[in-house]
């Protein structure tokens, strides 16, 4: 026990303070956790351990918001995006395997950036999302998701470009992002990415995680959408800034 305990990568504490953070905005929103997990989390112990993790961490959430979720889901809208992530996601973990971590570490924190001055902004994407749009929006998801741990961004935008009612998009967003973590696992476990120090690491963060995800999700509608909003935001600016000025620990 002791010789697996020695396992756990330092900044333990730090990573569950995340890990609440992190789930109360995937609860209440569907989506959302990769994008403070993964900068968070590298800056703590580097890409190759940090991403394998989060995705353990969101996949266990997945699970927990599936059954809830799947009378919205429309199949018709959400079987392109996921084959195309599919075919991609193996193409991302290469990438994280072969990549330099700094590289890896950079790029994620100017995706969020951008991301987050897109939400930021209100814009929206106005023309007709056709078969093209959604098969690049799902295969770049899938190749972030097995990249980076966090295959959301490019499909929420996708999202935004229509008008189905929120709760409509985020059952279609969760359904999305659990087929991706479930062949992202697979992908990491051929790469050998599935170590024990991720394994414990996740097995120790797990409940916490869940915890938060389930106040989130209880929080939705009863919480001011707006506040909520501009809270995540903010923290997702300063997670990214983070990443882009100082060098995880392992580097």
């Amino acid at each position: 026990m002791d010789e697996l305990l020695q396992q756990l990568p330092d900044g333990l504490w730090a990573m569950i303070l995340i890990a609440v953070a992190a789930g109360m905005i995937r609860g209440f929103t569907g989506f959302g956790a990769g994008l403070i997990l993964v900068p968070s989390y590298i800056l703590l112990l580097g890409p190759t351990l940090a991403v394998p993790i989060v995705v353990l961490l969101d996949a266990a959430a997945s699970i927990q918001l599936m059954p809830r979720a799947f009378p919205l889901v429309r199949w018709r809208t959400l079987a392109p995006l996921s084959i195309a992530a599919a075919v991609m996601i193996p193409v991302g973990s290469m990438a994280l395997v072969s990549l330099d971590p700094n590289l890896i570490r950079r790029s994620i924190s100017v995706l969020v950036l951008v991301f987050t001055g897109v939400l930021w902004s209100g814009w929206r994407y106005r023309k007709p999302a056709g078969l093209f749009v959604s098969a690049a929006a799902g295969g770049f998801g899938g190749f972030l998701t097995g990249a980076a741990g966090m295959g959301g961004p490019p499909v929420i935008l996708f999202y935004l470009a229509g008008t189905d009612a929120a709760v409509r998009t985020r059952a279609e967003l969760i359904w999305f992002l659990a087929l991706n973590q479930f062949i992202a696992l697979g992908a990491f476990a051929f790469s050998e990415l599935l170590t024990v120090p991720a394994l414990l690491s996740a097995l120790i963060l797990a409940p916490i995680f869940l915890l938060s995800v389930h106040a989130g999700s209880w929080s939705f509608g009863k919480v001011s959408a707006v506040w909520f909003r501009r809270v995540a935001l903010v923290f997702l600016v300063a997670v990214a800034i983070a990443g882009l000025v100082f060098s995880p620990a392992s580097s």
